[in-house]
């Protein structure tokens, strides 16, 4: 009796046993897609595998193991949506316990296109033909990939003129090269299918380098009184192509003193227009004036000749070493105004001193130092020059 217990006993343990195993893989016919579309779920079925089975995948996001899953007993795998979406070569490796296979899924893109990335630049052009900007459109599906079977055509907009091109295809992008043109304006481009456009692109064409210009002086009067103000100004500064150069282009104006020594002025174009002031020399003569655009472009020179402002004065000593000059009248007859320079040499032409005019005078007092040096001193404003003998005849004890 014990033994037939035992018997049965050990047939229970043996048939559970036997349901607790994993259900054999059974045979079936495989499926191993050589390509597939971007958003369509992959599945791949191999005959001859058990759950110890595992299958590589690896695009270009990177690689995963998946394990067998099992659909009405027969294994199978899944691929993943962030691989199955993905355009391009996805490469398998099937490990069995005794054998290893491998191979390449091309994924396509699907065939909606969702919307056209693109880039177009620069935007900013200078004007002529040998400046360019370049659109690269790139057509995508749902998923972000690219279409390469998609053509796309490019519309242009320059001045009242549109055209239509098609845009050239390489190394999977899509391009076209947009010219400057002579004149400036706004280029509007934008690239499209017939479901998809992209937004619209601009590109702003700027005039060209200035060319030479001239320059003028407009002063109130013709008078070197040191006081009064002219104005200098360009012709139109131009490129070649006629376009009057952007608002703000530097120009530097320069007026050069019969000794050589030089005046500076800038002045910004408004309108292609630049325009600045200057001041009246206290020395009259012939004055050359000229006009630079920094390393682009500069005007010819012309010469403008200033008048003595004042005809003559006299000089008065005061006492000691203590003189006046004045008054100092104009070219109508006017006070000079104050802040006129006088100044004051000695025979051998070196400098003693400077004084200001005021109320149309100016006082100065010599210093104690030249007394045996000099016999004469010169005394000169605005041009005009007096010689005063023997200024040192009272001294200061």
């Amino acid at each position: 009796m014990r033994k037939r217990h035992l018997s049965l006993l050990l047939i229970s343990l043996c048939f559970l046993s036997f349901l607790q195993q994993p259900p054999a893989a059974r045979s079936t016919n495989e499926y191993i897609p050589s390509s597939s579309v971007a958003g369509q779920a992959l599945q791949l079925h191999f005959s001859g595998i058990s759950v110890e089975s595992r299958l590589i995948l690896q695009n270009s996001y990177g690689s995963t193991i998946l394990k067998p899953q099992i659909t009405a007993g027969t294994y199978h795998f899944q691929v993943p949506e962030f691989m199955s979406r993905k355009m391009g070569i996805l490469s398998w490796k099937l490990r069995n316990a005794h054998s290893e296979r491998s191979g390449n899924i091309l994924i396509r893109p699907a065939e909606n296109t969702r919307l056209i990335e693109s880039y177009f630049g620069p935007r900013s052009l200078e004007a002529g033909t040998g400046d360019h900007a370049m659109l690269v459109a790139l057509p995508t599906d749902d998923f972000d990939n690219i279409q390469v079977q998609v053509p796309l055509s490019s519309e242009e907009f320059f001045k009242d003129q549109s055209e239509e091109n098609s845009l050239k295809q390489q190394n999977q992008l899509q391009w076209k090269l947009v010219t400057a043109r002579k004149k400036t304006g706004k280029v509007y481009l934008a690239a499209k299918n017939e479901a998809v456009q992209t937004g619209e692109l601009v590109a702003e064409i700027y005039p060209a380098r200035p060319v030479d210009f001239s320059v003028e002086i407009l002063p109130p009067h013709p008078y070197a009184d040191g006081n009064s103000v002219s104005r200098l100004r360009t012709s139109i500064l131009k490129d070649a192509f006629g376009n009057k150069v952007s608002d703000g282009t530097a120009v530097t104006f320069i007026m050069r003193e019969p000794t050589g020594a030089m005046l500076k002025t800038t002045g910004n174009s408004v309108d292609g227009y630049a325009t600045a002031e200057i001041l009246h020399p206290e020395i009259p003569g012939k004055y050359q004036i000229q006009a630079f655009v920094e390393e682009m472009a500069k005007s010819g020179v012309i010469d403008f000749e200033f008048r003595p402002a004042l005809k003559d004065f006299s000089v008065q000593k005061l006492e000691k070493r203590q003189f006046q000059a004045g008054p100092l009248r104009s070219f109508l007859g006017q006070l000079v105004s104050d802040g006129v320079t006088v100044e004051v040499r000695d025979s051998r032409n070196q400098f003693i001193l400077k004084a200001q005019t005021k109320d149309g005078f100016a006082t100065f007092e010599l210093p104690p130092a030249h007394a045996s040096q000099s016999q004469t001193i010169k005394i000169s404003v605005l041009g005009k020059t007096q010689i005063q003998q023997n200024p040192y005849y009272e001294k200061t004890k």
